[in-house]
């Protein structure tokens, strides 16, 4: 007699939560980002507490968007991977973070660089008064909320009263929640986290910049950080030139975030490469003879052709 009323309560739970999962799900499907921003916007200024109302928002863009770097890609793989690379790759999609959030909420595809984009375009459109930042490691990018001033963004002790908003991950974290967690630095401390929110909306203030006024207003200087972004991405260059601050990897950076990034072959050409250039850096490495000759046939004419284009 027990078995049987504990089966019941446990129908009676799954049947519950599942269709509390699919009104939910229906509720966030018939809504528009548009009128997800109303609503942020009306919680934030009515005073809710701003966890809730990250909170909120990280289940609204987790249940709206389908990533396929997560187990629910298994329902079905080869579509959820092809979504993902028509969002990324769409030729109306600019890279502006207002392009990103609205392309990937329409097709409900997207990893956790769309979702930062979401979140970002969500809370800068609701008026939110703090600083709002996406922050990205070699492998995850996430947004911030409240980022003080003062903040380290490679020390996330330094974040103070701080959210991770990240639908990606499916939850809402402060500074120190996020130190032991493996996604963030994906387990290796000396993955460096970097302000990346100029990657996706060019008219971002610069951090340091915001540092700086901060820096004036109180007096104190704030301790300088060694600037790492994209640091990690020009990998066959780096591997030639042993280094990653190199002025020519510079250029080549440039290029690729002020023309390459623009249109649909160049951001093709971009994905390709982020999933290859590692693999192509590493056996670079291993000889001098390869590094000459990855120097003069593959770094030398991408410089030249970075420099024409960039003139």
């Amino acid at each position: 007699m027990r078995s049987k009323i504990s089966l019941v309560l446990i129908l009676l739970v799954a049947t519950t939560t599942i269709h509390a999962k699919n009104s939910y799900q229906k509720a966030v499907d018939e809504n528009s980002i548009g009128q997800v921003i109303r609503r942020t916007r009306e919680m934030y200024e009515s005073g809710v507490d701003k966890r809730d109302i990250a909170e909120w928002i990280t289940r609204v863009v987790d249940a709206r968007i389908t990533s396929s770097n997560k187990a629910e890609t298994l329902w079905k793989p080869g579509w959820t991977h092809m979504q993902v690379w028509w969002t990324r790759n769409d030729p109306s999609n600019s890279g502006e973070y207002f392009d990103i959030a609205n392309s990937s909420w329409s097709r409900q595809y997207g990893n956790c660089e769309e979702n930062s984009a979401i979140v970002y375009y969500i809370l800068k459109k609701a008026g939110v008064k703090e600083n709002v930042r996406v922050l990205r490691t070699k492998a995850h990018s996430f947004c911030v909320w409240d980022l003080p001033p003062t903040a380290l963004t490679n020390d996330p002790t330094t974040w103070g009263s701080a959210l991770i908003v990240d639908p990606w991950y499916g939850d809402v974290l402060d500074g120190p929640e996020a130190l032991p967690n493996f996604w963030f630095q994906n387990g290796n401390p000396e993955n460096k986290i970097r302000d990346a929110t100029k990657d996706i909306d060019v008219e971002a203030e610069d951090w340091r910049l915001i540092q700086k006024r901060e820096e004036h207003r109180t007096g104190e200087k704030i301790v300088e950080e060694t600037q790492t972004s994209s640091i990690e991405d020009c990998f066959i260059a780096t591997a030639v030139f042993g280094t990653p601050l190199n002025e020519e990897i510079e250029l080549l950076r440039n290029y690729r975030d002020n023309k390459l990034c623009k249109h649909l072959p160049g951001r093709i050409f971009i994905s390709f490469y982020e999933r290859f250039g590692p693999f192509a850096a590493y056996c670079i490495r291993q000889k001098e003879q390869r590094k000459q000759w990855a120097l003069e046939h593959i770094v030398i004419p991408a410089l030249q052709v970075a420099q024409q284009k960039m003139e």
